[in-house]
């Protein structure tokens, strides 16, 4: 497979980062990669993590998240730091003062967070900026039987992610067999114009959907990152939100370039379009990046080095 994207690529919808914590837990965080969730939503969520402005493995690890979260009312700034220190910030409804301004392009917030205890404080200060919302548009008819003529099958208005709980209308897609998934995106992306990618998606249904097959998703896009972006991969465990995966991958495109051909939450497949000159190297940085590939998979470094020289993709996959 091969996309129409070429390296290097920008990442157009990764946000910019600039707050300073001090206090209990004192850093500085600038940088790109804060993952934004419903910015023009009634309730505006935000996630910057420290693996997304800094990369994958960076320490120390922490998140900060705002927004409105659960079914009460309430608006709050949340920090946890090593996964385990947590402080937080709390104001009814949407009234939250200087902690936390939103404007059209930016959050600027200047916040006291406190422990749970109430023995500790810190505090947060600094400017998000968001970047430019993709317009809400349903996929037009056109691609849709483009998609329906080539599958061979009826389309859905809407494709999943979080495996296949949730819903974007933004997309369209078909359900068909694992073999015959690779074969319908490589021919999908002889037709599509640009402006939409496709890729395989959600294979694994706890939802109310449940389906033998794998979907084929089309939607809109610029270059394969976006394929992320829709599919919402993310690596929670690890504190590697969506933005951080698509750094990541940024970085294995412009050395070899790569083809992802596959996302959905926890998993990412990808085709190297070169070989890495030095193979064991690479194995080595995928299982810093993916350490269950080899924990929970092919149990070492040197069988992931030699699958990948045999087959020539990479298959990622976070418990």
């Amino acid at each position: 497979m091969d996309t129409a994207s070429s390296s290097p690529v920008e990442i157009d919808w990764l946000g910019k980062v600039d707050i300073c914590f001090s206090g209990a837990f004192t850093h500085e965080a600038r940088g790109t990669g804060p993952d934004f969730h419903d910015w023009d939503g009634d309730n505006p969520v935000l996630y910057v993590s420290s693996s997304a402005v800094h990369g994958p493995g960076s320490s120390p690890e922490w998140i900060f998240s705002a927004g409105s979260f659960g079914r009460e009312p309430k608006f709050q700034l949340s920090l946890m730091v090593d996964l385990k220190d947590r402080y937080s910030w709390h104001a009814n409804g949407a009234e939250t003062g200087p902690a936390f301004v939103r404007h059209a392009d930016r959050a600027e917030i200047d916040a006291t967070l406190t422990s749970p205890a109430g023995d500790r404080t810190v505090s947060v200060k600094g400017t998000v900026w968001c970047p430019p919302s993709r317009p809400q548009t349903t996929v037009p008819s056109g691609v849709r039987q483009m998609l329906e003529s080539v599958a061979g099958t009826k389309s859905r208005a809407y494709s999943t992610f979080e495996f296949g709980r949730e819903q974007d209308q933004c997309c369209a897609s078909v359900i068909v067999s694992r073999e015959e998934a690779e074969d319908l995106v490589r021919a999908l992306r002889q037709k599509l114009q640009p402006g939409w990618v496709t890729f395989m998606g959600t294979s694994r249904w706890l939802g109310k959907e449940q389906h033998g097959g794998v979907e084929v998703v089309v939607g809109p896009g610029t270059n394969q990152f976006d394929i992320l972006r829709i599919a919402r991969s993310n690596a929670a465990n690890y504190d590697m939100n969506t933005a951080a995966l698509a750094k990541k991958l940024l970085t294995y495109d412009q050395q070899f370039g790569i083809d992802i051909f596959h996302a959905e939450t926890d998993t990412i497949e990808f085709a190297l379009k070169r070989m890495p000159g030095d193979m064991q190297a690479f194995a080595e940085d995928l299982y810093e990046f993916c350490p269950d590939i080899v924990d929970q998979g092919v149990e070492s470094v040197d069988a992931l080095r030699k699958g990948i020289a045999e087959v020539r993709t990479v298959y990622l996959w976070w418990d």
